[in-house]
């Protein structure tokens, strides 16, 4: 994310030489969030992120250095995980966000100034990476499977007599669940759902 800094009126704008502040924006737990700030500003400028939960509180995210511009044109960057133990403890149960208060503090030559404050809204991960997977609906369309080793395989050939698969010929069978075909001698058989249950 690329933001301006106005080192005049200490505020932040999403363009350069707008007039609108930057007042939140919105970032999910689980990014990890560049931030490049755009200003004009002495060699040595060093620079603090820092976003809290309550003013009187410790802040729940910090950057607490900006990586300097190596070429021109480009911008501090402030590199900051929002996955730390002080957000997950606010987002416990079912909360989808919490909004934090932030700044940008800089020091050149011994003088440190401040933004205004603005929001980050930092939101819950809908996919946290350990959920189990959905379980498919019932379908009456038909889903074909190929299994190998049919002769190993005989669990699902009780409707054949005495749970044998057939050695030779072609043979259709049904168990209330699946449609099984078979041609004997190969190592495959071909079973589809006909109905659902």
């Amino acid at each position: 994310m690329k933001i301006y800094l106005n080192t005049e009126t200490c505020l932040l704008t999403l363009a350069a030489g707008s007039a609108t502040p930057l007042t939140k924006f919105t970032a999910k737990r689980g990014d990890a969030l560049d931030i490049e700030v755009m200003a004009d500003l002495a060699s040595g400028a060093t620079g603090i992120l820092a976003a809290k939960s309550t003013w009187s509180g410790d802040p729940v995210v910090l950057c607490p250095s900006w990586t300097a511009p190596e070429t021109s044109g480009a911008g501090y960057l402030f590199s900051l995980s929002l996955n730390t133990t002080e957000i997950n403890a606010l987002l416990t149960g079912e909360v989808a966000s919490v909004t934090l208060r932030a700044e940008i503090t800089w020091t050149v030559g011994g003088k440190t100034r401040s933004t205004q404050t603005f929001s980050l809204i930092v939101e819950r991960d809908v996919w946290r990476g350990d959920e189990a997977t959905p379980t498919p609906a019932n379908t009456l369309i038909p889903v074909v499977q190929f299994l190998d080793d049919v002769p190993a395989n005989k669990t699902d050939f009780f409707m054949f007599d005495g749970g044998v698969a057939p050695t030779c010929g072609l043979y259709q069978a049904a168990d209330g669940h699946y449609n099984y075909t078979f041609k004997g001698g190969w190592t495959m058989w071909r079973r589809a759902p006909i109905a659902s249950w």
